[in-house]
């Protein structure tokens, strides 16, 4: 863990960075193929034994308010980026995340959304898909060697510590689970340039070992994408084409009815896992704070693990292991209101 400073031009702040490990796992995806190792939990190392269960996911909350969490058994140093090192921005690592005060803005080259106010009390996060430097920079070698992949989480479980996080090998029954976050999109501020990606993802674990060994839970990634466009759906305005799937299904050409968001604001980005018929089914959506309204939902989708084409049965899936921002080609971006809930939540968590 290193301990950081940025400077505001409203206030100094100092502002937290954590450090993480990088896994043994095949690339995900955003705009372009992104050439960094999926993050982990123990098993990933092989540390964890078949027969050893983690158990089911644990509910918390979090606001960036502090240092810890809004739930006294989870802090934020054990969730995000909480392993050894390479959580720095620097090529083939993971980005960086900041807690800082609300009206943030380092005045840098671009100054993606600046002096944005928090979503709820004094506190937000920024992420950056490459180092701590300019706020909206964007990824500053985009397509050649760095590869701008975010910031992770690796999801509480209720029977272990810290180096249990992302192990959950437990579908919660019979209600399911859901996972918020808020992202703070700004269209007239964004870096550019078209189908740069800022990538939201859940990765779903199996019950049990799947391909590419025995300690190998790995389920499959439930991504919702705001891909920029300046010319977004075609018509003319610069705004965030919303686009979702599993795996690597991102960026791709615009639909007719793809969602766009071509107002300033915090946006809700809700994840629904359900026990629907004994197979667990998945829905994404996106909701403006300011308005509550529905910018666009994905519908429900059975989840298939990777490489599968049928709906998984509950008993084939474990919780969650991680939240990743796997294509973040942007410096700058708040991150607020991330939390898990049992059962099913459509509106997701309300700060």
């Amino acid at each position: 863990m290193r301990v950081g400073k940025r400077t505001s031009i409203l206030v100094a702040a100092g502002v937290l960075a954590l450090g993480t490990g990088v896994g043994a796992l095949g690339a995900s995806a955003g705009a372009s193929v992104k050439h960094v190792a999926r993050p982990h939990g123990r098993h990933v190392h092989g540390v964890r034994a078949v027969s050893e269960s983690s158990g089911a996911p644990q509910p918390f909350t979090m606001r960036f308010s502090t240092a810890g969490s809004t739930s006294s058994a989870t802090s934020y140093a054990s969730v995000f980026c909480n392993q050894s090192s390479g959580c720095d921005g620097a090529v083939g690592d993971y980005g960086t995340i900041d807690r800082v005060l609300s009206g943030f803005s380092n005045g840098g080259d671009g100054n993606y959304a600046p002096f944005t106010s928090a979503l709820t009390g004094n506190w937000f996060a920024i992420t950056s898909g490459s180092q701590t430097g300019n706020q909206g920079q964007g990824c500053p070698e985009l397509g050649t060697s760095e590869y701008c992949s975010g910031p992770y989480a690796l999801f509480p479980v209720y029977n272990g510590g810290a180096g249990d996080n992302g192990n959950s090998d437990v579908f919660p029954s019979p209600g399911g689970f859901t996972v918020t976050d808020d992202l703070y999109l700004d269209p007239a501020t964004a870096p550019g340039p078209n189908d740069s990606a800022i990538d939201n993802d859940v990765e779903l674990n199996a019950s049990t070992p799947t391909g590419g060994g025995a300690t190998n839970y790995y389920g499959n990634d439930n991504i919702i994408v705001a891909c920029y466009e300046t010319n977004a759906d075609g018509q003319g305005d610069a705004g965030f084409v919303i686009q979702w799937g599993p795996g690597d299904t991102l960026c791709s050409p615009n639909a007719a009815n793809d969602p766009v968001i071509t107002t300033a604001g915090w946006y809700r980005f809700v994840w629904l896992f359900t026990p629907v018929d004994g197979h667990v089914f998945v829905s994404e959506n996106v909701i403006q704070e300011s308005t509550s309204d529905m910018v666009g939902t994905s519908g429900s989708f059975p989840f298939e693990f990777h490489g599968d084409t049928s709906a998984e049965p509950v008993a084939s899936v474990g919780g969650p292991g991680y939240w990743w921002m796997p294509g973040l080609e942007a410096s700058g971006v708040p991150l607020a209101n991330f939390a898990l809930q049992l059962n099913q939540h459509s509106s997701g968590h309300t700060p």
